[in-house]
């Protein structure tokens, strides 16, 4: 039997031309760094949908669901820049995802939509610098890009980037403007993460948080060991990563359930009562549990047919390792 990767999308998003992937195509040719090519507006199509822990986006032809790929830039500044770069237009608010704070709490990380990280010999390929201006009241951010010279047709793809932000002091109550809008930032300093995991797994990507990622209210990590390598014709199956939801209190009552999903039992996390539900025939498991000032998801689901889910005591031992330090 093929196996097939699980990709799903909670509003079809159909791209204009955009930021562009590595790949190449008989398409008119697109300038990976130009807002004129950005993603239809509705932009939380981009985060990763509860059901399948997968971002996608649609293809120009929209027909074709391509997987998002997260890919962090390093800092890039004046003296480290390249020389033979080519200066591309600032990203705009189309190609916003979400903004929090770095773990210490001193800069900005922003989640944006754009073109696939850089490789100086591929002009298909883009690199983010950010600017910040700081004063009493907001931070004003803008994002310009960079791609390698050279003329090329890239294919319409949109990659999950991030862009990380130094700030001359933490962003505090300021307001952040960035691509031309007023943004709500994530208080990263509240994220709970976990003391265990099963050999082998590590963070694998995260994104602003269902059930309302423009909130800021949420937050969504995913852990699981890293993909093992496709076959020429499908994925290879193996255990489902977790995907750890958190904030504000009143995410457990609007965190939406599975068809079908149902409730097997409660048990006790760290003093707390978090009640376990499954949907059998999708593989999918959930725990969820509040505290007096916090809301908790422990998802997980299949990224590729024929993946198992970790099992019932995996998931409370990772929950019960959960320490906001």
């Amino acid at each position: 039997m093929t196996r097939t990767r699980l990709w799903a999308v909670a509003v079809a998003v159909v791209l204009t031309g955009g930021a562009c992937g590595s790949g190449r195509s008989d398409q008119a040719a697109i300038d990976p760094t130009s807002s004129s090519n950005a993603l239809a507006a509705d932009t939380t199509a981009f985060t990763a949908d509860p059901a399948t822990s997968a971002p996608v986006v649609v293809t120009a032809d929209s027909t074709t669901i391509v997987p998002v790929i997260a890919a962090t830039d390093p800092a890039v500044t004046a003296d480290t820049a390249d020389d033979a770069v080519v200066a591309g237009e600032a990203l705009s608010a189309g190609a916003w995802e979400g903004a929090r704070t770095t773990d210490d709490g001193t800069g900005l990380v922003l989640f944006v939509v754009g073109g696939p990280e850089f490789d100086g010999s591929d002009p298909c390929t883009v690199r983010y610098v950010p600017s910040a201006e700081e004063t009493a009241e907001a931070v004003m951010v803008t994002v310009g890009a960079e791609r390698p010279p050279g003329n090329a047709v890239c294919t319409a793809v949109g990659y999950i980037r991030t862009v990380e932000i130094k700030l001359e002091q933490p962003i505090g109550h300021r307001l952040l403007i960035a691509l031309g809008a007023t943004r709500p930032v994530f208080d990263a300093s509240t994220l709970f993460r976990p003391g265990w995991m099963p050999d082998g797994w590590q963070l694998l990507r995260e994104t602003p948080g269902h059930p309302e990622p423009n909130r800021a209210q949420f937050w969504t990590r995913f852990w699981g060991s890293p993909r093992l390598p496709d076959t020429a014709s499908s994925c290879t199956p193996s255990t489902s990563p977790l995907q750890l939801s958190q904030g504000a209190v009143d995410l457990v009552e609007q965190f939406p359930r599975e068809l079908g999903e149902t409730d097997v039992g409660t048990f006790d996390v760290n003093g707390a009562t978090a009640t376990y539900s499954t949907q059998v025939d999708h593989g999918i498991a959930r725990l969820r549990w509040t505290t007096p000032d916090h809301g908790f998801v422990l998802k997980t689901a299949p990224s590729c047919v024929g993946d198992q889910p970790p099992t019932l005591d995996t998931m409370l031992t990772f929950a019960r390792s959960l320490t906001s330090s």
